[in-house]
């Protein structure tokens, strides 16, 4: 489309006349972009990745690869383009003077870093530095532990970018001897790419897997024989699905009936005991050779017509449905009318076996308020007790440099007046004298 005028332009005089356009507009066809523009698609709810997402993904699909040993090896994932990075050893060295004087005040701390670096270089986690070449690019790392023992497998690095991981340590990690270079050999946790390349290399991992099967890891600490011990130990095994209750349910019954003998939660259980729980608390680690196949998958009702008979489907009308009587009654009042009317036998089909069977619908029972809450009487006459936390504080005098310490709160069962006192263990003795702390504050009518 083609545009001239003639028109006054900002008054001017009349008769100024625009060129003719050099842009032309065309309507696409039926089959062109005006019929696809609002299209709606599967994809449209669903969140795209960002820009940086992109390019991350596609720099770890192109260059991430298993090296000879089975271990995944990844890039360091830098933007692009990116800026030279300067050689900061002068600010490593300082930092690393400065932790060399903490190591020389506190030899225990020295020991179990020395200890560690040990591991890090056994484990080839690690290896002393080459020399740079002339204009080589690298970057030191600020040396401090960070270690997580359920985490021993790592992403190695590729080793054209593994002097950016450089750091500096002692000689064949002997504190007498002098400082060298290192760089990582694997991914450092805590740096900000980490848990991006880590969860990458945990999908590719699992998209590898031919069968997806449940597995359970079982802990092999011994915890003390103790009411506490044995409570950590039982709940150490995450079981969301229940397929192991038997096993749950049966530490469950041993700690309840283990808690009648002290109300001590670290005081020793008696020995005649020991043996009935060490057979249980034994009994978990074949739990490491059980697999159990993922059987839950997501089908659609047309696939379920497909993968089943006919005969084995129903209908149940709404009115001999329990759960669309209440439907459309939001209000208390007319959800408890629906419910009263809806109060009888309902017919409940078993497909497989044709098996009829009936229920009555059952109602909810609800206890009548104590009479100590009803009742006119002075404050704190009739008190609810509550024990909560502990607290770990700091010993101003003698025992322990910290200690556990919890709260009883005692609410008035007519007011609800509150009144909290601290205890030192949660035990009949503390117990009976904070509630005798308690009692001046109490109204002198009550006693």
């Amino acid at each position: 489309m083609n545009l001239k005028e003639e028109a006054p332009y900002s008054g001017e005089p009349e008769g100024v006349t625009f060129g003719a356009c050099k842009n032309s507009m065309y309507r696409t066809s039926e089959n062109g972009l005006d019929c696809d523009v609002f299209q709606r698609t599967d994809n449209d709810n669903k969140l795209a990745p960002s820009i940086e997402d992109t390019a991350f993904l596609r720099i770890m699909d192109s260059e991430v690869y298993r090296d000879e040993g089975n271990s995944w090896v990844a890039p360091l994932p830098f933007r692009a383009p990116r800026q030279v990075l300067p050689n900061n050893r002068e600010q490593a060295l300082n930092r690393f003077h400065s932790l060399q004087c903490t190591l020389k005040k506190k030899p225990e701390m020295e020991q179990q870093f020395v200890t560690f670096m040990n591991k890090l270089l056994e484990n080839d986690h690690a290896e002393p530095a080459p020399p740079l070449k002339e204009g080589e690019e690298c970057w030191f790392l600020p040396i401090f532990v960070v270690y997580h023992p359920k985490k021993p497998d790592q992403i190695g690095v590729r080793e054209d970018h593994r002097n950016f991981l450089r750091f500096l340590w002692f000689r064949d990690s002997d504190p007498t001897k002098d400082v060298i270079e290192y760089r990582m050999k694997v991914y450092v946790f805590g740096n900000s790419p980490s848990p991006a390349v880590a969860i990458y290399g945990l999908r590719q991992a699992a998209s590898e897997i031919a069968g997806d099967t449940f597995t359970y890891e079982v802990s092999s600490v011994n915890k003390p024989f103790t009411k506490r011990g044995v409570l950590s130990s039982v709940n150490s095994i995450f079981d969301p699905l229940g397929m192991v209750s038997l096993v749950t349910i049966q530490g469950r019954a041993l700690l309840r009936e283990l808690s009648n003998y002290t109300s001590d939660w670290d005081a020793l259980l008696p020995e005649e005991t020991r043996q009935e729980w060490e057979t249980w608390r034994d009994s978990p680690q074949d739990l490491k050779q059980l697999h159990i196949p993922q059987t839950y998958i997501s089908v659609s009702y047309s696939e379920a017509k497909l993968s089943s008979r006919p005969e084995q489907w129903f209908y149940v009308p709404a009115e001999l449905n329990p759960a669309d009587q209440p439907r459309d009654h939001y209000s208390f009042p007319n959800l408890s009318h629906s419910c009263r009317k809806s109060r009888k036998s309902y017919e409940l089909v078993c497909p497989e076996h044709d098996i009829k069977l009936y229920g009555k619908m059952e109602e909810q029972v609800m206890a009548d308020l104590l009479p100590e809450r009803l009742n006119i009487n002075p404050p704190f006459t009739y008190v609810g007790l509550d024990i909560f936390r502990p607290w770990m504080v700091r010993a101003t005098t003698g025992g322990h440099a910290e200690s556990k310490r919890w709260a009883i709160l005692f609410t008035c069962m007519n007011v609800r007046a509150a009144h909290i006192e601290v205890i030192e263990s949660m035990d009949a003795s503390s117990c009976i004298n904070a509630l005798r702390q308690s009692l001046p504050y109490e109204d002198p009518q009550s006693s």
